[in-house]
């Protein structure tokens, strides 16, 4: 299984095609951020929608996939017979929606530009850390994620674990957040 830049930068000489072939096809995988809502930063719908409306979906498309994935409307494939029928709508990086939705939800700009919340009486700052396979496309993906709310006053650390260690910490809920998906 190549990644997008192997597809498009690593497989098109001789050498490659001397004992290999590629084939291209749909794939159903699909791949998200899980925010573990048990965290006081993701208990709240408005601030994982904010973090929706923060993150650059195109920017992640173009630049660290290539153009080579279709953007996503929910968990099915357009070709699928399980993808809901009707008109689809992508959200759109939306950065001062993102920031009215914090707000609304309590998370206020502190003054070194993290924001934070009083939280069962304990000022709590929104820094969390994202946990994905250590797989450098992936850790890209999580590094935009970072960039990305960096600019709306959320501190993010991104940490890659091998596959194994990322799924039992997914399966125990001992996370705050993590890149995953399911094919």
């Amino acid at each position: 299984q190549l990644t997008p830049e192997q597809w498009l930068k690593h497989t098109d000489d001789d050498a490659f095609y001397k004992n290999n072939t590629k084939a291209y096809d749909t794939e159903w995988v699909n791949f998200q951020f899980n925010w573990n809502c048990a965290k006081p930063f993701f208990s709240d719908q408005r601030c994982r929608w904010a973090m929706t409306y923060a993150y650059d979906h195109d920017e992640m498309l173009q630049k660290l996939r290539y153009g080579m994935d279709a953007p996503a409307d929910g968990l099915f494939h357009p070709a699928s017979p399980w993808h809901p029928t009707g008109k689809i709508t992508y959200k759109k990086r939306n950065l001062e929606k993102a920031e009215s939705l914090l707000d609304e939800a309590g998370w206020k700009l502190g003054a070194n530009g993290i924001r934070e919340k009083m939280v069962d009486g304990k000022l709590v700052k929104f820094d969390f850390i994202v946990e994905v396979a250590n797989r450098p496309d992936r850790i890209d993906i999580c590094n935009l994620l970072k960039q990305n709310l960096s600019e709306i006053g959320i501190s993010v650390t991104v940490r890659p674990l091998e596959f194994a260690v990322l799924t039992q910490h997914m399966q125990e809920h001992n996370f705050d957040a993590a890149m995953g998906g399911w094919g």
